[in-house]
């Protein structure tokens, strides 16, 4: 005996679309559509941001002559000398040597220090490298040389600093800032000085 299958209940009615609602829906879908392209172009202007700011960084890393950054420098102190390396906030690093006292290195690495007591024959010396913090419009004054040293015209007044002798030196790839401070300034201070300088070495 042939059955048959109970008839299906007939599909509800679509209820009638509110205008209103349908609206306030397509509404929500646009603003949506704006915070997600407001994001991506947040996105955007980070990573954009982001390279930006990275190659104003590695720009002024080669700024200078090497981008390995300065070596360290060393010295054999002869007797009666003493050495101190420093790095002042806003100053290139520095080797001091002196065969008296070191003055307050924030008053030009001791140079212009008015509590400094300093003797007969009293010599500080001052070597700053340069090699990351020179411009490339200073470069051309630091001369290549294989050995620190001084003549009797390289001192003049600096800085409020009588007789201060300078030198501007290409050593190993580095740029070695001199300064030789003497008191009085004359041929056997300046030759104690040289000696002295003749150890100074780069040593990485």
């Amino acid at each position: 005996m042939a059955t048959s299958a109970p008839p299906r209940p007939p599909a509800p009615a679509t209820p009638p679309t509110d205008p209103l609602e349908a609206l306030i829906e397509e509404a929500r879908r646009r603003q949506r559509r704006r915070q997600l392209t407001i994001a991506a172009l947040l996105l955007a202007v980070g990573v954009a941001a982001a390279v930006y700011f990275g190659a104003i960084r590695n720009g002024g890393s080669t700024q200078s002559s090497s981008s390995a950054g300065p070596q360290r420098l060393c010295v054999t102190n002869l007797s009666g000398w003493q050495s101190r390396v420093v790095s002042n906030h806003g100053s290139p690093p520095a080797l001091l040597l002196t065969n008296f006292n070191f003055g307050r290195t924030d008053y030009l690495y001791g140079h212009t220090d008015p509590k400094l007591r300093w003797p007969r024959g009293g010599i500080l010396v001052s070597i700053a490298n340069w090699t990351t913090a020179a411009t490339k419009a200073m470069e051309p004054q630091y001369r290549p040389t294989a050995a620190l040293r001084l003549s009797a015209s390289d001192f003049a007044s600096f800085e409020g600093v009588h007789d201060l002798g300078q030198e501007h030196a290409r050593v190993n790839g580095q740029l070695i800032e001199v300064w030789v401070q003497a008191r009085p300034t004359n041929a056997a201070t300046i030759a104690a000085a040289n000696r002295e300088l003749a150890n100074v070495q780069v040593c990485g």
